[in-house]
């Protein structure tokens, strides 16, 4: 049979409390799909959620965070949205800027 062409799945393990495992083998049974594909729905719809949602807040700006070694929203205190640090580098632009 093999896979569905363009399509690349990789395994992964994670560990599960038990009150979330006994929801995920619930759920599996009721909709009858194996855990993985009903995992890889509930992530496909939150992370597709995630792309359309408005930013509540305006007064964020992307930075790249080398905590987080990401491009993340940061507060008007330069604080990272994703690791909660305060971003010394962009800090430490701000500050040259208003020296300028």
């Amino acid at each position: 049979m093999g896979r569905p062409k363009g399509r690349f799945t990789a395994a992964k393990t994670f560990t599960l409390d038990i009150m979330t495992l006994e929801w995920l083998h619930r759920e599996c049974l009721e909709q009858k799909i194996k855990a993985s594909a009903l995992l890889t729905q509930i992530i496909e719809k939150h992370r597709i959620g995630l792309k359309t949602q408005v930013p509540k807040n305006t007064n964020t700006i992307d930075v790249y965070c080398s905590t987080c070694n990401d491009w993340l929203p940061h507060d008007v205190d330069m604080v990272c949205k994703g690791c909660d640090n305060i971003n010394l580098v962009l800090k430490a632009k701000i500050e040259a800027r208003r020296q300028i």
